[in-house]
């Protein structure tokens, strides 16, 4: 605090002598009771420059402000990491849908063509039954009417050749039941074949299908996982942002204070009739500038109009 200048002299008996009792230095009273102001303005607990307290408090406030920034830039870049994280999520679910639709279809057509293999397999075994009784039938039918022929031929003495072509058309009819009942057959077991090969992509496909859907499952869960995140930093930085503008309010708060007080004392440095007069105005201006005022102090009663 600057030195009060040596033009008024204080009462050599007692600090605290009544105004009334010196009647030359109501002036420098009045000065006194000014910068008296000024201190009760300034941190309660402060004795000192209250110019140095408020630079000491501006100094706390600007490292409040510059920790918040940090907090909030800390949750800012951990808010943005989750945004990312989100997306990425969003994008794997996208395509995860995609893929679980294609297999989905493709289930769908593996089950098509098995039915349609059932059904196809279920005609040719009962056309190689048909064939395998045509062929039992002519086989016992030949075999009966063979008996019968040569009976006749050594009975009757008749031409050998009719029984010869009858056997000959027994054969050959034989002969192309059982191509056809061969036919049939390896058909049979090619479709038993694609029948084994569809059973075996549908039950691949069903097992894709069911870890599509854990995988999907646990995309949605980390999602809501990762929204909820979200929220909870949202509401981080709207907190630190509000903390950091109230510490930005209070900065400059404080810096007005001192502007304030820096004006009073050079005033008074200056011109000290003058100042004295205006030290209660700015001593007034500073109390409502300074973010958190301690209460003022008692000031002594003016001097009476007598004590001229």
């Amino acid at each position: 605090m600057p030195p009060i200048p040596s033009r008024f002299e204080f009462p050599s008996k007692s600090p605290f002598v009544s105004p009334s009792s010196t009647p030359g230095s109501r002036r420098g009273w009045r000065l006194l009771v000014g910068l008296l102001v000024l201190l009760c303005a300034a941190p309660a607990h402060s004795s000192r420059d209250p110019l140095a307290d408020q630079e000491q408090a501006l100094a706390a406030v600007r490292s409040a402000i510059a920790k918040a920034n940090r907090e909030f830039q800390q949750t800012s870049g951990e808010h943005e990491r989750e945004v990312t994280a989100l997306r990425r999520i969003e994008i794997d679910i996208a395509q995860l849908g995609a893929r679980l639709r294609d297999t989905e279809q493709a289930l769908q057509r593996e089950q098509i063509r098995l039915r349609s293999l059932s059904a196809r397999r279920a005609e040719l075994g009962d056309s190689v039954q048909q064939h395998r009784r045509r062929l039992s039938r002519l086989a016992r039918s030949a075999y009966v009417v063979g008996r019968h022929d040569r009976l006749q031929l050594l009975l009757n003495q008749e031409d050998p050749s009719r029984v010869s072509r009858l056997w000959l058309y027994h054969a050959h009819f034989g002969r192309a039941q059982a191509e056809s009942i061969r036919r049939l057959t390896a058909e049979l077991e090619q479709l038993a074949r694609l029948e084994r090969e569809r059973g075996e992509a549908l039950s691949s496909l069903s097992t894709s299908r069911a870890e599509l859907r854990t995988l999907g499952d646990s995309l949605t869960r980390h999602r809501a996982e990762r929204t909820q995140a979200i929220s909870r930093l949202e509401q981080a930085l709207a907190g630190q942002g509000s903390t950091l503008a109230s510490l930005q309010i209070d900065e400059a708060r404080l810096q007005g204070l001192l502007s304030t007080l820096r004006s009073g004392i050079e005033k008074a440095a200056r011109d000290p009739t003058s100042a004295s007069s205006a030290n209660d105005d700015e001593a007034d201006r500073a109390r409502q500038a300074a973010p958190r005022p301690a209460e003022p102090a008692a000031s002594p009663a003016p001097p009476s109009a007598g004590a001229e």
